[in-house]
Order: structure tokens, then C-alpha cells, then sequence
């Protein structure tokens, strides 16, 4: 029963479990009835049918023990199908008849698998959980990066009353200046020195947040200063100077990303090197003819609810831990991310 009280879910696995059982009985029961041919030989001494004897009833152990042997190959060991209740005696019999047929050690059971091996290296997950030290030297990389954005974006290194008059709001909305020598405040000046590439609601909102003293993006009663151009000469290296220093500032940002696509580059040459080391084990097993197919996936991180490996001495855990076993990982690179993001 599930925790909402309903039993849908056990019914549908006691149905589905049924029906695979009457599928096998039926399956061992017609390999039973299945006829063999006999045989005699020839003069030449060949064997040949021998079309006037009846025939023999099949070898019906030898189907069940290859049938139990292919299965047992396919979910990825005696032990990986035996997993369900691995201590009961009806397991301790199935596998003892398996021993005797594949070896203790399993060494002809592969031989006898009939599905491809399918493989997916998570490598986000393996990364995190076999190699933690490359995802903490991207944490530091990351934060450094945000560390140095910080300090270009607070110091601009420019003077800005150099090039502007500076005026301070009263409470009464009135704009004062801060340099006696400064001209009276002038909204048709003030208007002449916005961007001439802004959108004009994007001008209005602006000066509606002079009138007002409300912040256009703070929606707080913040604004309590406005500038204008003492020439347009001056002016124009102003606005000149702030885009260079946005530039600065936009190119460490730009780190970021050129450090998250530096990390998918490692995590795929990560796995893709952990593919060839499985492919080439795989290769090495003793009878195993299938295809070996292993997927390299970089970018999904299962919760544990969903992360459903198959079971842990199985073929494919055992080949996934040997080549993790062997192979560099990203934390063996030299220097640290951004190093070698700065070294490009």
C-alpha cells in the first residue's frame, strides 16, 4: 500500500508479475514438448537424422540452465539478479546452478548475453562524486570572477564632476547646484545629454524619476542627484570613458560563461575518456559479442529520487568503476579553471 492509502501500484506489479510468470511456464513448458531429432550414423561415419526413430524428449535442464544463464547475463551478474532477495534459498540454489555452469567467477557467464550493453556515464554526478575537488576549484573560480566584477564595477577610476555639473534635489523636487560656477539647472540641457540611442519611454521614465525622486528601478524615494554635460567635448569623453569601463567590466563578466563552457569542454574530454576506457574493457570481457554502447551525458544531475543505477556488482558498475578507477579527472588538469581559461 502506498502512503496515500491507494494499492494501484501494487496491483499493477502483482498483475505484471503474473503475467511474467505465466509467459515463462508456457515458455519452459513448450521447451519441454519440444522434440529432438535423433541421430545415427552414417558409414562414412557422419551423423545424420535418423527419419525412421522417434524422436528424444529435448534436453529441457540444459534450456533452462543456458535460459537462467542468459538472463543472468543481461541484468549484469549472478548477483545483480539475484539482488531481489538475494539471501532466500530459492537464490542460494539458482546460483549454485549457475556456478556450475558459467564458474564461481562468472568467467563464461557473458558469452551468454543476448542485449546490447547499454551504458550512460552521468558526468556531473561522477565528477561530484568521485572527483569533488574539480567542482570546488570551479566554485572558487566562479567566485573570484565575481569578486573581481565586484571591485571593476565599484571603482570606475573616473572622475565624474570632472566632466559633468552636479546637481543635488531639494525635498521641493528643485535641482541644486553643487559648484557655484555651475548654470542654472535646465531640463532642455539635462534632456540634450541623454544617449541618443535611448527608447523614448525609457527617457520619459527617467525624467519622471528626477520629478519625483523615486527610483526608476529601486521603486524607493532614492534619486537625489542629477548631471549635465559642461560642453559637449567634455560631454562626449565622458560617455566615452563609462563605455570603456563598461567594457572592462562586461569582458570579466564574460569569464563566467567562457568558464562554464571551459568546464563542459573538460566534463565531456572527462567522459569521452571514460567511454574509450569502458569500450576498450568491454572489448577484454571473455565471450562477450555484444554491442557495448556507452552515452556520455554532461549536463543532467539526477536527485536521488530518480538516480536508479543498475545494481552495484553488475557488469556495468564493475567496467564504470574500473575506468573511473583509471582515468584522470578534471581536478588532474594543471593549474586551476581560470588558469587555463586566461592561458587561452
Amino acid at each position: 500500500m502506498t502512503k496515500d492509502g491507494t494499492t494501484a501500484p501494487a496491483q499493477d506489479y502483482h498483475a505484471a508479475y503474473q503475467a511474467k510468470l505465466a509467459e515463462a511456464i508456457r515458455a519452459l513448458t513448450d521447451a519441454a514438448r519440444l522434440p529432438r531429432p535423433r541421430l545415427r550414423r552414417t558409414e562414412d561415419g557422419h551423423w545424420v537424422e535418423d527419419t525412421l526413430a522417434s524422436p528424444d524428449q529435448t534436453d529441457w535442464a540444459e534450456f533452462v540452465t543456458l535460459a537462467l544463464a542468459g538472463a543472468a547475463a543481461n541484468l549484469g551478474g549472478i548477483d545483480a539478479i539475484l539482488n531481489g532477495r538475494s539471501g532466500s534459498w530459492e537464490a542460494e540454489g539458482v546460483r549454485q546452478l549457475l556456478f556450475s555452469t558459467v564458474g564461481a567467477d562468472e568467467a563464461q557467464l557473458w558469452e551468454h548475453r543476448t542485449e546490447p550493453l547499454e551504458i550512460t556515464l552521468y558526468v556531473d554526478e561522477l565528477v561530484a562524486d568521485r572527483a569533488y575537488e574539480a567542482v570546488e576549484q570551479y566554485d572558487a573560480a566562479e567566485a573570484e570572477i565575481n569578486r573581481r566584477v565586484d571591485v571593476a564595477a565599484a571603482d570606475s577610476g573616473i572622475d565624474k564632476e570632472r566632466y559633468l555639473w552636479a546637481y543635488d534635489r531639494t525635498e521641493s523636487g528643485d535641482f541644486v547646484p553643487r559648484d557655484p560656477q555651475a548654470p542654472a539647472w535646465s531640463w532642455d540641457a539635462w534632456r540634450a545629454g541623454l544617449a541618443p540611442g535611448n527608447p523614448a519611454d525609457l527617457n520619459a521614465a527617467l525624467e519622471e524619476s528626477l520629478r519625483t525622486g523615486v527610483g526608476l528601478f529601486s521603486g524607493r524615494h532614492d534619486v537625489t542627484s542629477a548631471y549635465i554635460a559642461k560642453t559637449p567635448e567634455l560631454g562626449a569623453k565622458y560617455d566615452r570613458l563609462v563605455a570603456e569601463h563598461e567594457d572592462r567590466v562586461a569582458s570579466i563578466a564574460k569569464l563566467e560563461e567562457q568558464l562554464q563552457l571551459q568546464r563542459m569542454r573538460e566534463w565531456t574530454a572527462y567522459g569521452e575518456a571514460l567511454k574509450a576506457r569502458i569500450e576498450t574493457m568491454a572489448a577484454a570481457a571473455p565471450g562477450l559479442t555484444v554491442p557495448v554502447n556507452v552515452t556520455v551525458d554532461v549536463e543532467t544531475y539526477r536527485m536521488d529520487a530518480t538516480r536508479r543505477e543498475g545494481f552495484w556488482n553488475s557488469l556495468e558498475s564493475r567496467l564504470v568503476d574500473a575506468a573511473v578507477l583509471d582515468t584522470p579527472t578534471p581536478a588532474d588538469l594543471p593549474g586551476t579553471p581560470l588558469e587555463r581559461l586566461e592561458q587561452q
